[in-house]
């Protein structure tokens, strides 16, 4: 039995014996999987960005402090490097949703379906209902779809311009665009999980919505850190 990665078209054999027959078949190779990685070196000890050699405390962190917003703990599988970047671009700006399946594969690689099961609630970034209908699904959603793991539809969003086209002052001062679509319950374990973490204004901006009035805990995880 034979399969070929998703994304470079490599051959991925699979020897048929007792203890593979039940394995569910893999969509990238090896090397594919590999590349989702993080380099090592000097970080940030809560968001992971990669310090510069004068940057004694991480700026992202300094200007999310503004916010007054309490993430408990950021958790990101790889850095946002030029194979990561083409993948996302194909599967969530090229609409190839075959690939939900690759990242799916990618998510259980670095966390078990053990590690989900301790969250009360798991959300993905919610997309505007604009940008549904231009894309046609949630990437994030879709991910854990193919994952089989359980999430909640409790968080929507607003359409605004893509946060990259802005400065960091400009998006500060932007109103807050996400609102509760069905309430949590008090004292909730919650994971937010979104496709990139650039700045970080856009998860904490979700999880102030998800943190008002209740005594939750908010956890973050992201796919790549830019």
């Amino acid at each position: 039995m034979i399969n070929r990665c998703l994304l470079c078209e490599a051959l991925i054999p699979l020897t048929l014996t007792v203890n593979t027959l039940f394995h569910k078949p893999k969509f990238l190779c090896e090397q594919c999987t590999s590349s989702f990685t993080k380099m090592d070196t000097r970080r940030c000890e809560h968001c992971h960005k990669k310090l510069a050699e004068d940057e004694i405390e991480c700026r992202d962190c300094l200007f999310l402090a503004k916010l007054n917003v309490k993430i408990e703990k950021i958790y990101t599988i790889a850095d946002y490097t030029p194979f990561v970047k083409s993948m996302i671009l194909q599967y969530k700006g090229l609409g190839d949703y075959v690939l939900s399946k690759a990242f799916a594969e990618i998510l259980l690689h670095h966390y078990s379906a053990y590690f989900f099961k301790k969250y009360d609630y798991i959300i993905s970034m919610p997309i505007s209902k604009t940008r549904l209908h231009d894309r046609g699904f949630n990437q994030v959603a879709a991910i854990l779809d193919a994952a089989q793991i359980l999430h909640q539809d409790v968080l929507g969003t607003q359409y605004r311009d893509k946060q990259s086209r802005m400065t960091k002052k400009e998006r500060l001062q932007q109103t807050n665009p996400f609102y509760m679509k069905q309430p949590v319950k008090t004292g909730a374990r919650i994971l937010l999980i979104d496709d990139i973490y650039t700045t970080g204004l856009t998860v904490h901006q979700a999880a102030s919505v998800l943190l008002s009035n209740k005594d939750c805990r908010v956890e973050v995880l992201a796919f790549a850190r830019a």
